[in-house]
């Protein structure tokens, strides 16, 4: 996001969780989220948000808002018109080298 907000000079960014399905508990109180994602609007490219399971895979998806609003219940971009929403706007893949792995034990 970094290098569009560099490009483009505005993006603006939200991220959260996904609770469907339902995710575990730890120790039975704190919820798990089974998602988390990441939307994006860009006023010169649109909106889309990716989605992707919470774990250690590194799959994801990027879909329209309007399908993450669906999935999860929240619409991080209120003011946004449907219209906008409904476009999955073409979001660059993520990039490998600033997702955060774990050090090996």
């Amino acid at each position: 996001m970094r290098g569009l907000a560099v490009q483009d000079g505005e993006v603006w960014v939200v991220t959260g969780p996904g609770f469907s399905p339902p995710g575990q508990r730890l120790k039975g109180r704190v919820l798990v989220p089974a998602t988390t994602w990441k939307a994006v609007y860009d006023p010169k490219l649109g909106a889309a948000a990716y989605i992707a399971p919470n774990d250690d895979q590194g799959s994801y998806q990027i879909v329209a808002i309007s399908v993450l609003i669906k999935d999860v219940g929240f619409d991080p971009f209120p003011a946004l018109p449907d219209a906008v929403k409904a476009v999955r706007a073409d979001l660059p893949p993520p990039d490998p080298k600033s997702i955060h792995r774990p050090a090996a034990h």
